[in-house]
């Protein structure tokens, strides 16, 4: 096991002094890992290449790839480092660990996602006289005179001067198709392939815990287990496996018997659990692979007044929830600032 604190320094001293001060890794290691990791941090080559291939060439210890830099990578661009981007990679190491060190937090919601992101963005769009509709599903986008037309899952349609288009990419894709001059953006996007996350859920009784609000598991099929106590769910351990690999082909009662089976191993005082479950999401990100970057669309449509938005459109990030954020900052700045006299 490999345990790093990345301590109270200002960025980038915080992360070397984690690595000079890391248990499990040997000393010859740790010095060794310095220099490579700072030319990681500033590396920007000409062309893109897999983020195993970049490790050994900055000379990274096995031990730093075993134990960081593999977890690191799945976590971040949910996809094995022997098909992973490195310009992605990298672009994920200088935001995380050039700036100020607060960039490298783990931030945890005590509430649900719907509860910490979309609920208030849909107050402020009320609280500005705008409505928000669910449940209306967008079956095909044309053109309507200057506008568009929305045909919605029950036939019903919707008239809007101003589409964006925020939905996963392999869906925007289907709903570009009725614009011929959107075929190659199109095509991109179908041919950006998916990787998948799977997380295991077991419930133990509620005495259960981590000493911390998530542990690494290392050479198991699990790979974080975070303990949902912090989130008002005690005795709830959620296991996450990133990227695809063969527990993709187990059924969930074997799945879920093995990462109890890794479980006990790490933590063998806990009790038997009561419950599991497992969550299946096959198409979860795009797969951040090498040169993924090139399918990869902005913001901006040749079709006036249809934007694109997404973790997965060009703005330099793997799919992140810090992708997708920046990436509907720049297309609304974009939309406020452009030239289409429909824009008001």
């Amino acid at each position: 096991e490999l345990s790093i604190s990345s301590l109270f320094l200002p960025a980038p001293f915080h992360l070397l002094a984690g690595l000079l001060t890391a248990r499990g890794m040997p000393g010859k290691d740790r010095l060794q890992a310095l220099p490579g990791l700072a030319r990681l941090m500033r590396w920007n080559g000409p062309e893109d290449m897999p983020v195993s291939r970049l490790l050994h060439e900055h000379r990274q210890p096995d031990t730093l790839i075993r134990q960081l830099w593999i977890p690191l990578c799945l976590a971040t661009l949910n996809t094995h480092p022997a098909e992973a981007s490195a310009r992605l990679f990298t672009a994920v190491l200088r935001g995380a660990f050039s700036g100020h060190r607060s960039h490298a937090d783990l931030l945890i919601p005590k509430v649900s996602l719907g509860e910490a992101l979309p609920e208030p963005a849909r107050r402020h769009i009320e609280s500005l006289g705008g409505s928000v509709i669910t449940g209306a599903r967008v079956r095909a986008v044309g053109r309507d005179g200057d506008g568009f037309r929305l045909r919605l899952r029950e036939g019903e349609t919707c008239l809007a001067r101003q589409v964006i288009l925020a939905t996963p990419h392999d869906i925007t894709a289907r709903l570009l198709a009725d614009f011929p001059t959107l075929a190659k953006t199109a095509a991109n996007l179908a041919a950006l392939p998916c990787e998948p996350i799977c997380t295991v859920y077991l419930r133990y009784p509620e005495e259960t815990r981590l000493s911390t609000p998530f542990h690494g598991m290392l050479g198991t099929t699990g790979q974080w287990v975070f303990d949902r106590r912090f989130t008002g769910q005690p005795g709830v351990m959620a296991v996450v496996i990133s990227a695809s690999g063969p527990h993709m082909d187990l059924d969930n009662q074997a799945l879920a018997t093995q990462i109890q089976a890794e479980l006990h191993m790490l933590f063998p005082a806990w009790p038997a659990p009561l419950q599991h479950w497992v969550i299946r999401e096959k198409q979860a990100t795009f797969k951040a692979a090498v040169d993924c970057d090139r399918l990869r669309p902005g913001n901006r449509t040749a079709e006036a007044g249809l934007w694109l938005a997404g973790d997965y459109t060009d703005n330099g990030l793997p799919a992140t929830l810090e992708g997708a954020v920046i990436s509907g900052l720049e297309c609304a700045e974009s939309l406020l600032h452009s030239n289409d006299p429909t824009t008001e």
